[in-house]
Order: structure tokens, then sequence, then C-alpha cells
């Protein structure tokens, strides 16, 4: 039954996926940050798991979640050539309890010669405080990734936020938020060339952007059948960010 479950699980979260993705070529000065805000923001790590400790040394989570971007206000950028609504995309992800109710998790997008697209990073998880009389857990997280859209856009994003969790038998609820710092970098293929305002990086021809954002998140996460769970998680950034993730807890 459960690998019924989990098999279903799967087609239900590659089916219709849109995991390619275009760079809008023309962009001017003023369009960098706005790609970030778009892309390179919503893109960042996310927790979409247990706000609980994984258990130690033997606390393991494997997970496969899926994730909704809204690109829409790409095509408004530059020439105007992206016409791609959103960008939903798959996550793998281990999970490893250390010690002291530390956790860490590492996560990538599944390698696809024709999506052009990667992504890699991860997340540690100090939970500092579990109540003694009700099911509560304060925790801190850091995270950052890496994505790359064809070698024409590369961000990275960094972040430190705050988690607070409530657990009950079978599911639990958690809530957080912090702030965000994410750097993009252009290649000239994707730059305005009559942009005079450019100051491209002489070594390759390459434009640099920052942006930084508060970011807040809500999920939940119920445990189903022995180890397996499922996690629902909507994060705030200019757009909301929708992401469901299947997995076990070993």
């Amino acid at each position: 039954m459960t690998l019924k479950l989990v098999v279903l699980g799967l087609i239900f979260f590659f089916h219709g996926t849109t995991w390619s993705l275009e760079i809008p070529t023309g962009l001017q000065k003023a369009d960098l940050e706005k790609v970030i805000r778009i892309l390179g923001l919503p893109t960042s790590t996310k927790l979409v798991s247990d706000p609980y400790p994984l258990g130690g040394y033997d606390g393991l989570e494997l997970g496969l979640s899926l994730e909704i971007v809204r690109t829409t206000d790409l095509g408004h950028l530059g020439n105007k050539t992206s016409t791609q609504r959103e960008f939903q995309f798959p996550r793998l992800s281990v999970g490893k309890g250390l010690y002291n109710d530390v956790d860490l998790f590492f996560h990538f997008i599944p390698y696809s010669k024709e999506s052009q697209v990667s992504e890699f990073g991860g997340l540690i998880r100090w939970t500092f405080y579990k109540g003694n009389y009700l099911p509560i857990s304060w925790s801190l997280m850091a995270h950052g990734n890496s994505l790359n859209v064809a070698d024409r856009f590369i961000n990275e994003t960094y972040g430190v936020e705050m988690l607070i969790g409530l657990n009950a038998e079978d599911f639990s609820i958690y809530f957080g938020g912090g702030q965000l710092s994410s750097t993009g970098k252009f290649v000239r293929a994707v730059l305005d060339e009559t942009d005079t305002t450019f100051n491209l990086i002489a070594t390759d021809n390459s434009r640099n952007a920052s942006v930084y954002q508060l970011h807040t998140f809500v999920g939940i996460n119920f445990a189903l059948y022995e180890s397996l769970f499922i996690a629902l998680q909507v994060d705030r950034y200019d757009e909301p960010v929708y992401s469901a993730k299947i997995g076990f807890n070993l």
C-alpha cells in the first residue's frame, strides 16, 4: 500500500512539470533586480518538512518536492521574449540529524540535459527550544543555494530565518521568516548592449545585481503510513510560491 502511494505521488509531482526556463534577452539595468525578484529569490531553499528535529544521529529524511514559481512578469522585461507563465521544478532532498537537535539538509534539482536548469543548496537547523508542556518548538535556520539557467543567469541566495512549529500526533504546522540576500550574475548575451548605464565586469562581460528581502512562510506536515509523510508550504515573496513534498523519515 505504501509503495503504491509513493508511485502515485511521484507521478503527481512530475506530471506536467515545466522544467525548462527561458531568460529574456535585451535586459536593461533596471530589469536585473526584477529578474532576481521574479526568479532568484523565489527559488531559495525551503524547509517543506516537519518542524520537529529529525532525532539525532539516527534521524534521516528522504524527500521529493515540487515547487511552483510564477514567472509571468518575465515576459514584460527586455525584448519580451519570455512567454512562460510559471516555472515548475522538482527537488530531491536529504536530511540528516546530527546532535543537540541540529539537522542538516541538502537538496538539488535532478539533472536534465533538456531543461538546462541546475540548482543545489543546503540548510542547517538548530532547534534551541522544545516545550515541556506544549508540543511547540523554536528553531533557527541558515541556508543557501545556487541556481543556474543555461549559463545565462546564475543566482545565489542566502538566508537566516526563525521557525516556530506546533506538533500534534499525526500532523504539524509551522511558520516563520527572516532575511534573504540574493545576487544574480547575467551574461552579456541577455543584456541590452545599447544601455550605456551598464558597467560590465571586464573578465567575462557579465553584470551582477543584488536584492535583499524579508521572507515569510507557513506550512503543514502530515504523517501518513509508517514513515511516509506529505508536506505543503506557502512562501511569501513578491509573488507567493507553492511547494509540496512527499518523503520518508527513516
